[in-house]
């Protein structure tokens, strides 16, 4: 995996949530449907202006201390890690290709879970185009697919990776 490709691809997500969120929310009413009930009723109403904020944090706020907090989340030497066949990879010979590797792979995840809110805000902006305000229960769970068949992905080619010596 290109590590600046993938700085590219985690950063370039981001904005795109961003520009996205902001583009398409200020056309919305001041006061919105930002509550569903399991059929797709609107369940509960509030500001503009806090849903594209909480749009935004969600878009921001998890994937890039994420992305770009591996060596916290490995620790000193990637001891916290939790990959099969652990110390063998994480052998000095090895270390810094793993951890390089893992890094990669995290802001993979991260670019995953910054790609979310840009499904989820475009829902509840088409919910607001309905009277009343109706969340597409089918996209919901579209949506919601992806991101568990995105995240199965990430974990078996992890384990794919790293379940193996060589």
């Amino acid at each position: 995996m290109n590590p600046r490709l993938i700085d590219a691809l985690l950063l370039a997500t981001v904005a795109t949530a961003i520009a996205v969120i902001w583009g398409t929310g200020l056309a919305l009413p001041s006061h919105i449907a930002t509550g569903f009930g399991v059929l797709g009723e609107a369940t509960g109403y509030g500001e503009r202006h806090l849903h594209l904020w909480m749009m935004t944090l969600l878009a921001v706020g998890l994937p890039l201390p994420l992305g770009y907090g591996m060596g916290l989340l490995a620790g000193r030497e990637g001891q916290r890690l939790s990959i099969p066949q652990k110390a063998y990879w994480l052998a000095p010979e090895r270390r810094m290709a793993t951890l390089a590797a893992m890094e990669a792979r995290v802001k993979v995840m991260a670019t995953l879970l910054a790609a979310y809110p840009i499904g989820l805000h475009l829902l509840i902006v088409h919910a607001q185009r309905q009277q009343p305000p109706h969340l597409s229960h089918g996209l919901m769970l579209a949506l919601h697919g992806v991101l568990v068949l995105g995240m199965l992905a990430w974990v078996v080619e992890l384990n794919l990776r790293f379940g193996r010596t060589r």
